[in-house]
């Protein structure tokens, strides 16, 4: 399979999976998250939290040399239910245009009656 996209794509650049990595890294930012933040899990907030997961998750992309062109966000409501969406940007380790990024997929979300859960950002 990998042998054939390169055929179609010789320019094709692979990057091999870190998941372990990855999960051990995630487990880290949410212990560290959790320590020096109190969470007042109303949308304030929910979006507070956010923004200190999007800019240790960018200083992370940006110390293995990474850059994001897809910023995602989810949220998990309180007995109503789960938002998700995403952008599509141009590759960037531009903390300001993630954080631009992270308000609009904010601003576009749905609107429950429940106060927040559980919220979530990836960068791709």
């Amino acid at each position: 399979m990998v042998g054939d996209a390169r055929r179609l794509c010789p320019a094709l650049h692979l990057v091999e999976s870190r998941t372990r990595t990855y999960v051990e890294f995630h487990h880290r930012l949410i212990e560290a998250v959790e320590s020096c933040v109190h969470v007042e899990w109303t949308e304030t907030g929910a979006l507070s939290v956010l923004h200190r997961l999007l800019q240790k998750a960018a200083a992370r992309m940006r110390g293995l040399h990474y850059a994001a062109g897809v910023p995602g966000l989810s949220l998990r409501y309180v007995g109503a239910g789960r938002w998700s969406d995403e952008l599509r940007l141009d590759p960037t380790q531009d903390r300001l245009s993630l954080n631009a990024a992270l308000q609009t997929l904010w601003d576009r979300r749905k609107h429950f009656a429940a106060d927040p859960l559980a919220v979530g950002v990836t960068l791709s």
